[in-house]
Formats: C-alpha cells, sequence, structure tokens
C-alpha cells in the first residue's frame, strides 16, 4: 500500500473531547498539503493514520479538523464503536445525521430535511427508501426498492449517498474522518468503497489501530490505496509536554514522565 428507530449520534460521538496536538507537525502538515491538493486538483484523497491507542489520532485529526473549519467546506467526523461493530453502517449513519441533521434535530426533524433534499436533489421515493438502511427513520418500501438485489441495493444506496453529499457541499471542499475504523462494520466499508471513488474536492482520514482491523477492512480497495500516515510512539519530551498540557502545570519530574513512556510503549 502506499504510504428499529434511528438514533441520533450519542453524546459521546457528537461531541468530541478536545486533546492538544503534541508533536505530530510532520504528519498535520503531510494532511494540509493533500487537502491543498483536493482544492487545486479536484480531487479526491484518502489517508490512514496508523498507531495504537494514545499516540495521537484523534488529536491530528482535531487539528486537521479545526484548521479545515471555514464556511468554504464541508466537515463531518465520524466514530466506530467496538460495541457496536456488528450494526450495519453504523459510521455513515453518524456521518449523514451530522451532515443532513441541525444540531439536536429529532428523528422527525431529519426525516422531514431529507424529504426536502431528495426532492431538491432529484431523488426517487425507492432511493429514500434504500436511505433507510442506514439511517432507520421509516421510509417504506417501493416496489422498485424490493425487486433490488444485495449488491445492486448497496450499489444504488452510493449512489443516494454521492448524491446528497455533492449536494449538501455544492461548491465546497468536504473532509470525511472515520475514526477508529478497525471497527467498522463490514457494510460500511463496502459503502465506502463504492462512494469515496466517485467524490470530488475531497479528503477522507481513516484512523484506526492496524493490528485491530478486521479482514473485510483489510481488502477495502480505499484500505488498500490510501497514504498511510504511521504514528511511531511519542518521544519522552513529547510525553512531558503533553502531560504539562493536560495537568496544567509548570513541569512534570523525570520519573513520571518516564513511567508513562514506558507504559505507553
Amino acid at each position: 500500500r502506499p504510504k428499529l428507530n434511528a438514533a441520533a449520534p450519542t453524546q459521546k460521538e457528537a461531541v468530541t473531547q478536545s486533546h492538544p496536538m503534541i508533536g505530530r507537525h510532520r504528519e498535520f502538515r503531510a494532511l494540509r498539503e493533500a487537502w491543498k491538493h483536493i482544492n487545486d486538483a479536484n480531487a479526491c484523497h484518502v489517508y490512514t493514520v496508523l498507531g495504537e491507542a494514545g499516540q495521537g489520532k484523534t488529536s491530528l485529526i482535531q487539528a486537521m479538523a479545526a484548521d479545515f473549519k471555514a464556511p468554504t467546506n464541508l466537515l463531518a467526523i465520524s466514530h466506530a464503536s467496538s460495541l457496536e461493530s456488528k450494526t450495519p453502517y453504523l459510521v455513515w449513519r453518524n456521518l449523514l445525521w451530522k451532515i443532513l441533521a441541525p444540531e439536536a434535530s429529532d428523528t422527525t426533524e431529519l426525516k422531514t430535511t431529507l424529504e426536502i433534499l431528495a426532492s431538491d436533489s432529484a431523488l426517487g421515493s425507492h432511493q429514500l427508501a434504500l436511505l433507510n438502511d442506514i439511517i432507520k427513520i421509516g421510509f417504506p418500501e417501493t416496489e422498485v426498492s424490493q425487486t433490488f438485489s444485495k449488491s445492486e441495493r448497496q450499489k444504488r444506496l452510493s449512489d443516494a449517498v454521492v448524491t446528497l453529499l455533492e449536494h449538501q457541499a455544492g461548491q465546497k471542499s468536504i473532509l470525511l474522518a472515520f475514526e477508529d475504523a478497525q471497527w467498522m462494520d463490514d457494510k460500511s466499508w463496502s459503502l465506502l468503497d463504492l462512494v469515496a471513488p466517485r467524490l470530488q474536492s475531497t479528503l477522507f482520514i481513516i484512523s484506526l489501530r492496524e493490528n485491530a482491523i478486521t479482514e473485510n477492512g483489510r481488502e477495502s480497495t480505499t484500505f488498500k490505496n490510501a497514504k498511510d500516515i504511521n504514528l511511531p510512539p511519542m518521544s519522552k519530551g513529547e510525553i512531558s509536554e503533553l502531560i504539562k498540557s493536560l495537568t496544567q502545570q509548570a513541569a512534570v519530574s523525570t520519573p513520571l514522565s518516564d513511567l508513562v513512556s514506558q507504559k505507553s510503549g
């Protein structure tokens, strides 16, 4: 590889705690450079951020999101869950909630929003029925949608997702991040493979622990073709700076810094 009711995102999903980014400036510059190129070339770039727990994957994505946040950009970060690794399309459900629904919307409001967006973007009733696979808010199956095979159903579902994302983005650049992707369900990986090649001016960031990824994730075309950003263990100096930042202390004892460094690998 190159180097049966919908639920709104939980509070943990909807609000990600902010942590300072210590170090990782080279990796941050690589993502910013990719962002510049999607604007220049109207292209799609996919990056995987690889590292063990506590090595700064979330902080790196948060820093990139803060840098990317502007009226001219469309931004959404979604998290996979170890407790819901078998829930179909979980990360896409969370993603669409964030992009399509105003904050604190309930399912009725989201359904109304989708119906309006479907009308604006020329989605038909059978495509709304397919979106119900991701966000289960009561769109009925149609005679057409019931005839689709599993593969055809997912292909047409990807059409609907791409249409909605492009409609919401307009002329904006898009940043979509999937965190803890080692726990993404199989259908989410398959949908990512169908959606990613079709979006323009888009940067995908997929963070994960590579040694824990599922076989379907490892076989994903998007994963195989992504450019890797490997996060090595933090240096003792970086660990000391992180502890000082989190504890708001002016100094950290050497034994404490050494202990954290030893425990974190």
